[in-house]
């Protein structure tokens, strides 16, 4: 019983989420709540763009999506920063809840996939795809 009523905030406290990350050129798949988004989807409500390569190079697109994260107003925690992979948090600032945040940086088709989904709850009031429509218009700015 004890385990069952830890469970959510075990959840708070684990940074990773379980299953994150890219798996043969795949973030992981969305779940059947509308509190995400993706690239990599074929649910037509929860597809995004992806995000083209800033003159075809990596460090170029990385660099230009950390500065966009540095510069928005909200609670980002960075999870993970590897050559072809950025995972962040971001914590909401009334509640505390948490959504992880993804980007793929593909140099196969130099794009970059997106995946953001909440950890809890069913809906989100469209905070998920909100923030990918910031993040992709400054990004193309």
């Amino acid at each position: 019983m004890l385990a069952y009523l830890m469970m959510p905030i075990d959840m708070f406290r684990n940074p990773f989420h379980k299953g994150l990350g890219v798996h043969d050129g795949k973030l992981k798949k969305l779940p059947s709540t509308p509190n995400c988004v993706s690239t990599q989807t074929d649910q037509k409500r929860k597809r995004v763009a992806p995000l083209p390569y800033v003159d075809g190079d990596r460090e170029l697109t990385r660099t230009k999506i950390k500065g966009i994260l540095g510069g928005m107003p909200d609670d980002i925690r960075l999870m993970a920063d590897e050559p072809n992979y950025l995972y962040v948090v971001f914590v909401s600032h009334l509640w505390k809840f948490r959504d992880d945040v993804e980007f793929y940086f593909d140099d196969e088709t130099q794009q970059v996939e997106y995946r953001s989904s909440s950890r809890l709850g069913v809906g989100d009031m469209g905070v998920n795809k909100e923030r990918y429509r910031i993040i992709s218009q400054a990004f193309r700015f």
